[in-house]
Order: C-alpha cells, then structure tokens, then sequence
C-alpha cells in the first residue's frame, strides 16, 4: 500500500505536473485510458447519444459506459494534443531561458 502511495505521490506532485514531463505523463495517461476503453468495445455503448438502447446489459449500465468511452475519447482527442503542444512549447521556454541565463 505504501508503494502505490508513494507512486501516486510522485505522479501528482504539483512541481513535477507543471514540467514538460508532467505534462506529457498527463497526456500519456488519458491516452492509455482511452486505449483501455476503446479495447473493452465499450464503442458500442454510445448509442445512448441517439436514444438507442444498448446491445448487451442494462440501460444504465450501457449508458454509464458509452458515457465514460465519451469522456475518454474528447480527453484523448481534445486534450492529448494540447498537453503535447504546451510540453514542447514549454521545454523550447525553458531550454531558451536556460541559455540567456548562461550568458
């Protein structure tokens, strides 16, 4: 238990979230949650969207799924490319800021 903590300690770390690494460990972490949920099939759950009913389970459990597919897939669509952007737009920063302060 105390290694999961101190992993998730690590991860969340403001100082190391505000760092081109944090940001891509961000951006890595919505993609594998995306991978994960693209490979269960849970695709077929939003057709809730349209008022269809699930092809398998519940309606609720449909629904609860084709909702998390959703917000996986606008995170990973919306979100994954601006993370990756703003690390790389971060690193040239602070790589331009290390060489005038070398000065």
């Amino acid at each position: 238990m105390s290694a999961r903590r101190s992993l998730l300690r690590r991860l969340l770390v403001p100082g190391r979230m505000a760092s081109p690494g944090g940001l891509l460990r961000i951006a890595a972490a919505f993609a594998l949650v995306y991978l994960v949920v693209h490979l269960l099939g849970w695709r077929q759950y939003t057709g809730f969207l349209s008022g269809t009913a699930p092809p398998v389970g519940s309606m609720e459990s449909g629904m609860a799924r084709g909702l998390v597919y959703v917000a996986a897939y606008l995170g990973f669509v919306l979100l994954v490319p601006i993370l990756v952007l703003a690390a790389a737009i971060m690193a040239l920063v602070l790589r331009a800021l290390r060489l005038l302060a070398d000065r």
